[in-house]
């Protein structure tokens, strides 16, 4: 499969982290697909499926995605089948990023994908058509641009405080007490939980589970010799045993069964 990165317009950027895109390449006749499981990464999505729709694993039984909807936080993984048509294109969000372009808390539809059309109306599918009958990538992606843009005159942006914490604990990868993060703003403990989850649909303490778990996907794609004690370390586990049952909480299985296996396109995914 094909996969590329498009950075959004300049009066995007502060919330999108990339729009992206998915193309099959292989002769359907010789397609092989297997299961991938693709694994939380703190950021929300929304996803068009210009070809044929992936199917998901859900309960052990295969049920095809919808054309178009938004993938809301993740917090265990998801068990994805690809398609020898697919032709994706995808919105990537930073953390803080949703909140500013619908009228619903992020909070409100954690591990659960909702389609366009529930999440903004007729509108919603208006823009799913426009951008199913583009001419080309460079037309859809105007065309997404413009609708969000749109959506950001409706809506107040994110607290800045929220965006720099989550900043924080991105760039950290995790590594840090949430509380001593906390210290120098002077600003209570339950009202930063509260606004932290209305605003990126998650914990600060899960996002930095999160992201220690990306940094150790991302150490065992680049650092090949790297052994899982040497991952574990870098990632700012505590010990092995913690990596382990962290990893195991969000992907299913232990770090060697994960790494084991051919996950094509969760290597695309991962938080670099």
């Amino acid at each position: 499969m094909l996969y590329q990165e498009y950075q959004a317009c300049l009066q995007l950027r502060p919330y999108i982290r990339c729009i992206w895109t998915l193309e099959a390449q292989s002769n359907g006749n010789a397609f092989n697909p297997t299961t991938e499981r693709i694994l939380p990464d703190g950021q929300m999505e929304i996803i068009f499926h210009l070809g044929g729709s992936f199917r998901q694993l859900v309960e052990e039984k295969e049920k095809p995605q919808e054309k178009s909807f938004l993938y809301g936080q993740l917090h265990h993984f998801l068990d994805l089948i690809p398609v020898h048509d697919a032709k994706i294109i995808g919105i990537r969000f930073l953390p803080h990023g949703l909140y500013p372009f619908t009228p619903i808390s992020p909070m409100e539809f954690q591990q659960q994908q909702i389609s366009l059309q529930d999440l903004f109306g007729s509108s919603g599918r208006e823009w799913e058509e426009q951008v199913n009958t583009a001419r080309d990538t460079a037309t859809a992606i105007s065309i997404i641009e413009a609708f969000l843009l749109k959506q950001l005159a409706y809506f107040p942006p994110p607290d800045p405080l929220i965006v720099h914490i989550s900043d924080l604990i991105r760039e950290g990868r995790g590594i840090g007490k949430i509380k001593d993060i906390l210290r120098p703003y002077r600003i209570s403990s339950r009202h930063f939980q509260r606004k932290f989850l209305e605003i990126t649909g998650t914990k600060p303490k899960t996002l930095a589970r999160i992201a220690r778990l990306q940094k150790a996907i991302h150490l065992a794609q680049h650092q090949p010799l790297y052994t899982l004690t040497e991952i574990g370390a870098a990632a700012g586990y505590f010990d092995q045993a913690h990596f382990i049952r962290d990893f195991k909480g969000f992907a299913g299985q232990s770090p060697r069964q994960f790494f084991r296996q051919q996950n094509a396109l969760n290597e695309q995914f991962v938080s670099a």
